[in-house]
């Protein structure tokens, strides 16, 4: 990112800057460079990860260039200066260090580090490091931080192969070097023009003990006048091999308001989400001047829920196009997701000022769930375009192409395509009424009168039938079916019920078939008006009863037939 910037934004050859690194550096997801300048930008991300930079000559083309590391393999080991206390105008001008000062500091002893990935969301992300000695007694203390932004634990040990750079144990490592950078900083005065930055500085004669090992000189000020010969001021850390130099961290922007951006996809005029396995989204932020693959311009982002869970929740896919406002995560640069969709101009809302009472949700597609709530005129209305329309319409049901037009009040579920209405347990088709959905779900109350008053006719017919010794119908397998079966649904069955009458009809046929019994009874009169002809046909014996009136066949005396060699005729007179 950081050779990108150089050389795109500002045409720096590659000659004019090095890295020497010693860590390999993985690709990030993203890397969102807001409202910084590029100076500002590379200074952030290049202490966040603690690599230092400083300028120095090439040896081979004497200009200068911007050397950038991550270890002690850039900095000059080989400078020493003695250290000699100035005399006046009178030091010949001998190169020389004076005014050698050390300011020691209490640190954290241990720095622990903790944060959380969603794409592992089971895997423990805690880290620590201490890098001091049992015996140091100006260490104290835990430094504790959450979401530096690791995707990984890493290894404790760093062994060799475990690419730990920018995982949860580097971090915190990283975070306890600049602590300890802390602990003991130096300073000193010289007239040597050799002093540099990234040098580890040796002052030669009686110096304190915070000077022994040498002085990693970080930063200098240096000036000179007609009146006043050369002069620095070195500012520094004493050098410990155990300890790397980290450049202090830079404040981390935070984007702390949503950012607009497009849903993106990798074909042109998708007309479906395009999602990876975990759901999530690509986008183009608006505020992106850069090219980028059709479909690559961002990572993978998440996008925010009503409802979330376990393999379940609430997902209406967002279609190529569509604005979505990008919130970030803590308001980390590089951890965008988002928040919201938004309608726009070349994306209307569907609901305005000519519906406001409807609440609607209305897929691509066109499937639609729309809740009406003018009062007086409360309607639910689920539909598919498939198979025509098939809709379910529930109270003040209108035309879809006029909403003023009436079509109907109550419950209507329709199709132009097949229509099955399946219930393992037992169907209940009633017109009983049940005010304000007040009483059980399977109250057959009324049904069940009409059945009893049934068998109590049947059972009547039956004793008079058995007193003038005819065949006698079946009545307990009627009680059986009322009982066992029809009562509460206790089986499957099919229970039909309305008070003011059911009617059958098809220019067509209409079949009866019963496996055991065909069961038929009513408390006043049956008639069966036949066009054509009447065929009734048992295999062992037809019985015909009159309690009262008897019996009358009125044909012509030449269509009788009888072809059966037995005939009872039982009669009262």
């Amino acid at each position: 990112m950081v050779e990108k910037i150089l050389r795109e934004n500002h045409n720096w050859p590659g000659w004019l800057f090095e890295f020497r690194l010693s860590n390999t550096w993985p690709s990030r997801e993203i890397i969102t460079q807001f409202m910084l300048s590029d100076a500002e930008f590379i200074a952030r991300l290049l202490s966040e990860v603690g690599i230092w930079f400083n300028f120095t000559q090439d040896s081979e083309t004497g200009h200068e260039v911007v050397l950038f590391g991550d270890s002690g393999k850039g900095w000059q080991y080989d400078v020493s200066v003695p250290a000699v206390n100035p005399a006046g105008m009178h030091d010949n001008r001998a190169e020389s260090v004076w005014n050698l000062q050390a300011h020691h500091a209490v640190t954290e002893r241990s720095v622990s580090t903790h944060d959380y990935n969603y794409r592992t969301a089971d895997a423990i992300m805690n880290a620590d490091a201490d890098l001091t000695h049992d015996d140091d007694k100006t260490t104290y203390g835990n430094d504790y931080h959450y979401t530096d932004g690791f995707l990984s634990e890493g290894d404790q040990y760093n062994r060799p192969d475990s690419n730990n750079t920018e995982s949860g144990y580097f971090y915190a490592r990283l975070r306890h070097e600049r602590q300890l950078n802390r602990q003991h900083r130096l300073s000193l005065e010289s007239n040597s023009t050799l002093i540099a930055p990234g040098q580890i500085l040796k002052a030669e004669g009686d110096t304190s003990q915070a000077f022994a090992n040498g002085m990693l000189v970080t930063a200098i000020e240096s000036s000179a006048s007609r009146d006043s010969h050369y002069k620095l001021k070195a500012e520094g850390i004493a050098w410990r091999d155990a300890v790397s130099f980290r450049p202090p961290e830079q404040p981390r922007d935070r984007i702390t308001v949503p950012l607009t951006a497009r849903i993106t996809s990798s074909q042109t005029s998708d007309i479906y989400s395009h999602i990876d396995k975990m759901g999530r989204y690509r986008v183009r932020f608006d505020f992106d001047k850069d090219s980028w693959p059709q479909g690559g311009e961002s990572p993978w982002l998440r996008r925010a829920r009503d409802y979330a869970g376990d393999n379940f929740g609430l997902h209406l896919p967002l279609i190529q196009g569509t604005e979505v406002a990008v919130m970030f995560d803590g308001g980390h640069p590089d951890k965008p997701f988002i928040a919201w969709s938004l309608h726009d101009s070349r994306h209307p809302d569907h609901v305005t000022i000519e519906n406001y009472k409807r609440n609607i949700l209305l897929t691509p597609a066109a499937n639609e769930m729309r809740l009406q709530d003018e009062r007086g005129k409360e309607n639910i209305h689920l539909s598919t375009p498939h198979s025509g329309k098939t809709q379910l319409n529930l109270g003040f049901n209108v035309q879809d192409s006029d909403a003023r037009a009436l079509r109907g009040e109550g419950a209507e579920l329709r199709t132009d395509g097949h229509g099955v209405f399946r219930a393992a347990k037992g169907i209940f088709i009633t017109a009983d009424g049940q005010q304000q959905a007040d009483g059980p779900m399977l109250d057959m109350q009324a049904a069940v009168s009409e059945l009893e008053a049934a068998i109590q006719e049947a059972s009547s017919l039956r004793a008079a039938a058995e007193m003038a010794k005819a065949e006698l119908a079946d009545v307990q397998k009627q009680t059986d079916l009322l009982n066992s079966t029809l009562k509460n649904l206790q089986q499957q069955a099919l229970l039909l019920s309305a008070p003011s009458g059911i009617a059958q009809v098809t220019p067509s046929s209409i079949q009866l078939a019963a496996g055991q019994n065909l069961i038929a009874t009513t408390g006043q009169d049956a008639d069966i008006s036949i066009g054509k002809k009447l065929c009734i046909a048992v295999s062992e014996t037809l019985s015909l009863f009159a309690k009262q009136l008897g019996i009358n066949c009125l044909l012509p005396p030449e269509r009788w037939r009888f072809r059966r060699r037995v005939m009872h005729w039982i009669c009262s007179r």
